[in-house]
């Protein structure tokens, strides 16, 4: 019988209603990951939005110079 996953907690929600995108993968991540594996799944997680947020800031930077502000 495969372990099962701790229960999770209830979400905490901003003042707009919605869960941050960071807390919500690391919702799923937990809820996915077997528990055995957490440490290294976590890690992939925080190194994959790491690298999204370090390419993404700069190319965003070059469409709004290039096309404006509605382009970012």
């Amino acid at each position: 019988m495969p372990a099962r996953s701790p229960r999770l907690p209830k979400p905490r929600t901003s003042w707009a209603g919605s869960l941050a995108p960071d807390e919500q993968l690391v919702r799923i991540a937990l809820a996915v990951v077997p528990v055995e594996h957490r440490t290294e799944g976590l890690t992939w997680l925080t190194t994959a939005a790491s690298a999204g947020t370090a390419l993404g800031a700069p190319l965003s930077g070059h469409l709004i110079d290039a096309y404006g502000p509605g382009a970012g």
